[in-house]
């Protein structure tokens, strides 16, 4: 038996919000990787 398809309309709307989702989370982990190595005061021995 093979499997029922799903939705096309389902399945994009899932990968759309999955890719910003990634997007989000790289520009996010970007922007700290910024901070830190811009920012003095957070360039302490406990960062690293």
């Amino acid at each position: 038996l093979a499997p029922a398809p799903a939705a096309a309309g389902h399945n994009i709307a899932a990968l759309v919000l999955g890719i910003v989702l990634i997007l989000l989370i790289v520009g996010g982990n970007g922007l700290v990787c910024l901070s830190v190595c811009t920012e003095r005061a957070l360039k302490t021995t406990t960062n690293y």
